[in-house]
């Protein structure tokens, strides 16, 4: 599983700011420049978690300029119908759908669901934290025991898509999530 994942450069986040006239793609908030963060419409983790080579995932059809806050809600998650951006050109749209819809990607995105299942299975069916039924890879995310270890099985869990906002499941707070005390609950940061 893949470690590194290609950046964007600030140049390059000028020129998506401008292509988008400084709207967010799922909101269309007005954005000022220092507000916008760039959204990769097929997320960075199907990079890590599988074999993809991370350089596809910064394609101009891939990066989007979003609000913090729909950058935040979309995070990882798949399926990506769900968050397909809706203030682009038409032209852009285009190019986005064609490279969500190509071949390599959508295999990808199967294999990143197989892992995200088998996770879900090896914790008998439930989000790693909170213990919430999750009934489907649609249902969950990805995310590392402890940070300082590579992304490989047996450090990484099956988290459902509430808890998956926490900044690190292997903080001493998620511990105790873990031993079951019901008095701490899962929350985003």
């Amino acid at each position: 599983m893949s470690e590194k994942v290609a950046d964007i450069n600030r140049d390059r986040k000028i020129d998506l700011y401008n292509e988008q006239h400084g709207v967010c793609a799922y909101c269309g908030k007005p954005l000022t420049y220092s507000r916008s963060t760039v959204d990769h419409i097929v997320p960075q983790a199907l990079a890590k978690y599988t074999d993809l080579d991370p350089a596809i995932l910064t394609d101009d059809a891939n990066v989007v300029i979003s609000c913090f806050d729909c950058n935040r809600r979309k995070g990882s998650e798949l399926p990506l119908v769900t968050y397909l951006p809706k203030f682009l050109s038409s032209d852009k749209r285009e190019r986005v759908v064609s490279f969500i819809n190509s071949d390599v990607i959508q295999d990808k995105i199967a294999e990143y669901q197989d892992l995200v299942t088998k996770l879900i299975e090896d914790n008998g069916g439930k989000c790693y934290c909170c213990h919430r039924k999750l009934s489907s890879s649609d249902d969950a995310s990805i995310r590392r025991l402890d940070w300082n270890k590579p992304r490989e099985l047996g450090n990484i869990v099956a988290v459902c898509h509430k808890c998956s906002g926490q900044a690190c499941i292997a903080s001493p707070r998620m511990q105790v999530i873990r031993r079951g005390y019901s008095d701490f609950n899962c929350r985003r940061i």
